[in-house]
């Protein structure tokens, strides 16, 4: 039978009129999601706007075509096609993970070299809460997200410093934007090709002339 899924928001008090509607449209979405399948609660903490945008915009969706993914489509298409297309999604999502370190990895390194201590803060608390985790495919898709938090903080704070200039920040988040888009395209593009898969093994034979 399956189990309705419900997230456990974190509210500080505090929180302003942008992290409650995007708090209210997380649970909201979560409470029209069915997944009948384990899983185990994460905390996810994301401080810039373009972050708290890819996970409403991108994470959810993802989810559940991920669930399709990993654990319904084995039910009509062979399991050594779903573990081939699901191996697949994992491969690609660990190459932007390790990406998305170098280039951590060398925008920390251009903080030091500015002698940088400390990172910029936005006025608007952080967006914390808990969600449910139910595969390792989706925890990459929420390690991607935390990631490009990270990143942008660290660009933020160079543009304060003059160290990139405004359209090097524009241009550096467009590009982290499409990393995490074209990762949600390629989710949805195996969920949509194991689902064709299925719905024609049941589709009727043709008929004899």
């Amino acid at each position: 039978m399956k189990s309705q899924t419900e997230v456990r928001t974190i509210i500080v008090a505090n929180h302003d009129a942008i992290n409650r509607k995007l708090l209210q449209r997380i649970a909201d979405g979560i409470k029209r999601r069915y997944i009948d399948s384990s899983g185990r609660e994460v905390m996810v903490c994301l401080h810039s706007p373009e972050a708290k945008r890819l996970y409403l915009r991108c994470f959810t969706i993802s989810q559940r075509h991920l669930h399709y993914v990993t654990a319904q489509a084995c039910r009509r298409v062979p399991i050594y096609d779903v573990e081939r297309i699901g191996q697949e999604l994992l491969t690609m999502l660990d190459a932007r993970l390790a990406h998305f370190n170098q280039l951590l990895a060398s925008t920390e390194a251009h903080c030091q070299a500015c002698r940088i201590t400390s990172l910029a803060e936005y006025d608007v608390e952080p967006l914390s809460f808990a969600t449910r985790i139910f595969s390792a495919h989706d925890l990459r898709m929420v390690g991607l997200i935390e990631k490009v938090d990270l990143l942008v903080l660290m660009l933020e704070t160079l543009r304060i410093n003059e160290a990139i200039t405004v359209a090097e920040l524009a241009m550096q988040k467009s590009q982290l934007r499409k990393a995490v888009h074209d990762a949600t395209n390629a989710v949805r593009v195996a969920k949509r090709t194991l689902h064709r898969r299925a719905n024609s093994s049941l589709a009727p034979a043709a008929s004899p002339a």
